[in-house]
C-alpha cells in the first residue's frame, strides 16, 4: 500500500487515549515499505514493539515508540537483524512495570551500534534502584557509539531499609562523572519501600512524574503535562511551590 514510504510518525499525541490494538494488522508488510528508515509511534504493549523490530524493517535506523504497557510474555527477545543496527532508539512508557530487567535491558543489550537513547519508564518491584551506577555499568558500557543519552527513569516499591537509601548525590555521581547533567531525588515510604527519580538536564520531554515533596524542582521549560503521584503521603506547600514554575498546560 505504502511501497515508497521511508518516513513514518504514527502515534497519539494525547497519553489519555489507548493506542490501537491492532496496530500490527495496519503495519504488515504487506502494506509498508521495508525502506522505512524512521519509524515513530505508540503501540499497546512491548511485543508489538518486538514484532517492529523482527527484521522486515531491514533499513530502520531511528526507532521512536511509547508503549502502554511492558508485562511479562513468552516472546524471545532474539531480533539481531533490525536492532543491532538501530542508530537511535527512543522508549517512553508512563505505566508501572516490573519487566524491566527482563524485557527492557536484553533488547537494549543488542542494540550495539546505537548513538542516541532516550529512556522514560516507571519501574516497580525491582531489588535496587536504578541509579547512575546501574546506568554507567548495565546500559553505557555496553554502547561504545552512544554520544547522546537522555533519560527520566522512576524505580518505585523497591524494599529497603531506610538507613541504606543511597542519597541523591551517590545515585547521580557515576553519571555525573562521565560528563552528564543529572537531577535526582530519593525517598523514604511506608513498609520499607523505597522510590528513586533519576533524568538528565537540561529536561527534554513534555512529561514530567512527580512521586514526592523531595521532588528538588527546577527549571522545565519543556513540560507541558505534569502528573503527580502521592501513594505513601499528600504533597506538602513547598512542593506546590516548587512546580508553580512548570511552564505547564495540562
Amino acid at each position: 500500500m505504502f511501497t515508497n514510504l521511508i518516513y513514518l510518525d504514527f502515534r497519539s499525541v494525547n497519553d489519555c487515549l489507548s493506542s490501537p490494538r491492532s496496530l500490527n494488522k495496519f503495519l504488515s508488510p504487506t502494506s509498508y515499505s521495508s525502506n522505512i528508515v524512521h519509524l515513530n509511534v505508540r503501540v499497546y504493549n512491548f511485543n508489538d514493539c518486538l514484532c517492529l523490530l523482527d527484521g522486515d524493517l531491514s533499513q530502520l535506523h531511528t526507532f521512536i515508540v511509547q508503549v502502554d504497557t511492558i508485562y511479562n510474555t513468552s516472546m524471545i527477545i532474539n531480533i539481531m537483524k533490525t536492532v543491532s543496527t538501530l542508530k537511535h532508539f527512543s522508549l517512553t512508557s508512563y505505566r508501572r512495570t516490573r519487566e524491566y530487567d527482563n524485557r527492557i535491558l536484553p533488547l537494549l543489550r543488542q542494540m550495539l551500534q546505537l548513538k542516541k537513547l532516550t529512556l522514560s519508564l516507571r519501574v516497580c518491584s525491582r531489588t535496587s534502584l536504578i541509579d547512575g551506577t546501574h546506568l554507567v555499568n548495565d546500559i553505557l558500557s555496553e554502547m561504545s557509539h552512544l554520544h547522546t543519552f537522555i533519560f527520566n527513569i522512576i524505580t518505585q516499591s523497591t524494599m529497603m531499609n531506610e538507613e541504606l537509601l543511597p542519597t541523591p548525590d551517590n545515585v547521580s555521581r557515576p553519571l555525573i562523572q562521565r560528563g552528564y547533567n543529572v537531577g535526582c531525588y530519593t525517598d523514604f515510604c511506608q513498609m520499607e519501600m523505597c522510590q528513586c527519580h533519576i533524568y538528565s538536564f537540561p529536561f527534554t520531554m513534555e512529561r514530567m512524574d512527580t512521586l514526592s515533596n523531595k521532588f528538588p524542582g527546577g527549571l522545565f521549560m519543556t513540560v507541558r503535562h505534569l502528573v503527580a503521584h502521592h501513594l505513601f503521603r499528600p504533597f506538602e506547600h513547598d512542593f506546590f511551590v516548587r512546580i508553580s514554575f512548570f511552564s505547564i498546560t495540562k
